[in-house]
């Protein structure tokens, strides 16, 4: 049964046929994110995919799905108390499948497009205070973590991208913001745009030469990276 299953899959998926399995649509669509975005990307929609998405739609035939379903797959979300960022992640990849059925598979409409989207957008920024900033550094536990938070202050740069940096990233009083750190490894910044130089303090810029040098060759790359952007982050 499951092989029939697959080959009636497969055929219905490689004639361009709307009415393939959801799943088969989904597999493809996590293919194409693989090719055209970050590997970190790739691994949020991949798992977001298989335990969120699949498990609802998997067998249903793409050209049957409707905004009802929709709804119900929402109830079920809602029910499991996601928080409102996890849900609206969640969402969002979803009316991506379906905007990728539209575009390469010719789906009529996005059965997502006129629903009301779930999950509140509940990022802000918190700009802190000098006496605040003050406050937190004074909670480092030694004077390498006390210069990464500043450099994180003075900068704006990303924790991933302050672990990334290396002794050739600072000239004068600017720093080259070139890679990132991503579960300890290094890879190029979010975005095109996140390649940038910014101008940092003297006062920063002579904390910075005092660091001295790592054998791994970053400024502030600690052995176990992860543990110590933990510890920025509890910090922050």
């Amino acid at each position: 049964r499951e092989a029939k299953e697959y080959e009636t899959s497969f055929r219905l998926k490689s004639s361009g046929d709307i009415n393939m399995p959801f799943s088969s649509l989904a597999d493809e669509f996590i293919e194409h994110i693989n090719t055209v975005r970050k590997q970190s990307t790739y691994n949020g929609y991949k798992c977001v995919v298989n335990k969120h998405i699949k498990p609802f739609f998997g067998k249903m035939s793409l050209s049957k799905i409707t905004s009802n379903h929709i709804r119900k797959w929402h109830s079920t979300l809602i029910t499991d108390e996601y928080s409102e960022a996890t849900l609206r992640y969640i969402n969002v990849i979803a009316k991506d499948i379906f905007c990728y059925a539209v575009k390469y598979y010719g789906l009529k409409t996005n059965p997502i497009a006129n629903i009301d989207a779930i999950g509140q957008q509940t990022k802000k920024i918190i700009i802190l205070e000098p006496d605040e900033f003050n406050a937190i550094i004074s909670l480092a536990p030694h004077d390498y973590v006390t210069t990464a938070l500043k450099t994180l202050y003075f900068t704006g740069i990303r924790i991933g991208e302050l672990l990334a940096l290396s002794p050739d990233d600072i000239t004068d009083c600017t720093i080259s913001v070139t890679k990132t750190l991503y579960r300890n490894e290094i890879t190029s910044p979010k975005s095109k745009s996140s390649i940038r130089t910014v101008a940092i303090p003297d006062e920063l810029a002579k904390e910075i030469a005092l660091i001295p040098k790592s054998v791994t060759g970053f400024l502030f790359h600690a052995r176990y990276a992860n543990c110590y952007y933990r510890r920025l982050k509890k910090l922050l």
